[in-house]
């Protein structure tokens, strides 16, 4: 019986889950090394750290001028405010990272999709009297007047 139960979880694994292997040297990585060994969920950790990254709305780099570059694709939603998603370079991009931010609204509206704008039809502003963003934080919207692509 035990192995029919192994044989299920393999089988499981192998269908919906995918391991990544890191290598760390002792030298050169020891700080790293050693605030892992203090987490005592390694995983969870390491998973909590990159959505925070994913979810901070920073632009990749500046121009000459330091205004900040966006990618092509912006992915903004939210029911009553704007919420920034994600970037994306292609529409492709863009439309799986709003896909994987479906929301689910309250009212009885029921789930939606985050759109996609182009770049130039939105803009870095920084927030204040938000009710999810902290005043003076930086975040991308789209312009009042812009529409989302199809």
């Amino acid at each position: 019986m035990n192995t029919k139960k192994q044989e299920y979880s393999l089988q499981y694994d192998k269908e919906n889950t995918r391991q990544i292997k890191f290598k760390f040297s002792l030298q050169y990585d020891a700080d790293i090394l050693e605030k892992l060994d203090s987490v005592p969920n390694k995983q969870g950790y390491i998973k909590s750290l990159i959505r925070a990254d994913i979810a901070n709305p920073r632009a990749e780099s500046e121009n000459q001028e330091g205004v900040k570059i966006m990618k092509k694709y912006q992915v903004i939603g939210g029911q009553y405010e704007q919420a920034w998603k994600g970037e994306s370079d292609s529409i492709r991009g863009a439309k799986i990272i709003a896909a994987r931010n479906k929301e689910l609204w309250d009212n009885w509206q029921g789930w939606h999709i985050p759109a996609v704008y182009r770049a130039e039809d939105c803009e870095v502003i920084t927030a204040a009297g938000m009710v999810t963003v902290p005043d003076g934080r930086e975040i991308i919207v789209h312009k009042p007047d812009a529409e989302p692509i199809d």
